[in-house]
Order: C-alpha cells, then structure tokens, then sequence
C-alpha cells in the first residue's frame, strides 16, 4: 500500500471550522482558515463573516496570491495590516488573551499591527496590568509610543 498526499488546510462545509484533510494533489490551503487555527477563534461563524467582508482586491501583495500574505505577515514583524483588515481585531485581542502560550504570543504580537481604536484600548487596559511578563510590557509600551508617534 502507499500513501501519498498534501496536507490542505480549509473552512469545513458543514462546520465552519478550520479542517485539515489529506489531498491527492497539491493545493494552497486557505490562509484565513489557518489564521483561525492559530488564533484559536472561539467564534468560528462570525470569524467566516469577517473574512467574507475582505476585499478580493487584497488578495494579491508583490509575489503573494490567495492571501497568502496575510499569514506571512502574521509571523514577521514589520509591516502594519490594511484597514480592510480590521475586523479582525477583536479574533486577534481574542488571541492575545489566551491562556495557550502560542496562541497569546501570535495575537499580542499582532494587535500593534491594526490601526484600530479597539487594538489601542486593549493595550492601554494591558498596559496596567501588574503580571505581565517584561518581555510583554516593553512590547506593549513599545506599540504604544510607535501609535503615539503616527498621531503627530
């Protein structure tokens, strides 16, 4: 017997839900349904709604097609999302408050990266809470003052 496939990552018909399934041929998985997956949305419909809302007009960025951009972006630092993209702040502040390590450290090193009245009231309520780590306050006192600096 021999196995072959491809890994592809999509929203389940039925469900809604990121689903991974095994596939004869290759094919690029959906790169708003692994962004749910590492975000570890909760709210799997109104995550589809909010992802139906984006501008097909996006979908390109230089050498990137499908959206594929968005996730390149999620894991480098650098670049700010478009406002297009903002209704996935709240998915991302989700994110960030999340006990699983990877998943806060995904949505809190992205929330500095949405020009968005939400992003910036969550950090500042972020910002005085007393446990956080140092690693966490410098970023967040970092983002602030980067925002603080974009208003002048």
């Amino acid at each position: 017997m021999h196995w072959a496939g491809y890994w592809y990552e999509d929203f389940g018909a039925a469900s809604g839900r990121s689903e991974t399934s095994l596939i004869a041929t290759k094919k690029r998985s959906h790169a708003f349904a692994v962004l749910g997956r590492e975000l570890g949305v909760q709210d799997w419909h109104a995550y589809r709604e909010v992802v139906r809302s984006i501008p097909s007009a996006l979908e390109r960025w230089g050498d990137f097609t499908d959206f594929q951009w968005v996730l390149y972006q999620t894991h480098m630092g650098g670049l700010d999302f478009p406002q297009d993209l903002n209704g996935l702040v709240p998915f991302v502040i989700q994110a960030a408050q999340s006990e699983d390590p990877t998943v806060h450290v995904l949505g809190l090193g992205n929330v500095c990266k949405f020009n968005d009245v939400r992003a910036r009231e969550f950090l500042n309520t972020l910002a005085t809470n007393t446990s956080l780590t140092s690693y966490e306050r410098d970023w967040i006192q970092n983002c602030l003052k980067r925002w603080e600096t974009q208003k002048r």
